[in-house]
C-alpha cells in the first residue's frame, strides 16, 4: 500500500466540497455554488434562530444586571439613610446634653435654684436659635437679591 495509490485512501478523506457533482455543505449554507444552483440558503433560518436566541439571552442578562443594580442602589440608599438617622440622633443627644450641662452649671451659679438655671439655659438656647435662623435667612435673601440683580443686568439690552 503506497501513499500515491488512490485505492488505499479512505473514502472519508474526500469531502463533499471536492466533488463536482455535489455542492459543499458550506456553500449550501452561504449561497449559490456558482454552478447555476440558485436554491435559497438552507442555513439562513438556523442563523436567524441563533441570532434571535443570542439576542434574547443578551436582553435577559441585561435585565438581570439592571435588577441587580437597582437592588444595590436600594441597599446603598438604605445604608446612607440609616447613617443619616444615627448622625442626627447623635447631634440631638449632644445638643440636649450640652443644654442640660449649661442648665446645671447656671443652677449652681444661681445658688442651687434648678428652675432658674433651666429657665436661663432655655432662654439662652432660644436666643441662639433665633440669631442663627435670622442670620441664615438674611444670607439666603441677600444671595437671592444678588442673583436677581445680576440676571436683570444681563437681560437688559446694552445702551449706547
Amino acid at each position: 500500500m503506497s501513499y500515491d495509490d488512490p485505492s488505499s485512501q479512505d473514502e472519508s478523506a474526500f469531502t463533499d466540497s471536492r466533488r463536482a457533482d455535489k455542492p459543499s455543505e458550506e456553500s449550501a449554507r452561504h449561497g449559490p455554488t456558482g454552478n447555476g444552483d440558485s436554491k435559497p440558503d438552507a442555513g439562513v433560518g438556523a442563523d436567524i434562530a441563533g441570532l434571535v436566541t443570542s439576542t434574547a439571552a443578551y436582553f435577559v442578562a441585561m435585565r438581570h444586571r439592571f435588577a441587580a443594580d437597582v437592588r444595590e442602589s436600594f441597599v446603598r440608599v438604605s445604608v446612607a439613610l440609616a447613617a443619616l438617622v444615627v448622625t442626627c440622633a447623635l447631634m440631638v443627644m449632644t445638643a440636649v446634653f450640652l443644654c442640660v450641662g449649661i442648665a446645671d452649671g447656671l443652677s449652681e451659679l444661681l445658688g442651687g435654684r434648678l428652675w432658674a438655671g433651666d429657665l436661663l439655659a432655655a432662654l439662652i438656647a432660644a436666643t441662639l436659635v433665633w440669631v442663627a435662623a435670622r442670620y441664615t435667612i438674611r444670607q439666603i435673601r441677600s444671595a437671592f437679591d444678588r442673583r436677581t440683580v445680576e440676571n436683570h443686568d444681563q437681560q437688559r439690552p446694552a445702551q449706547s
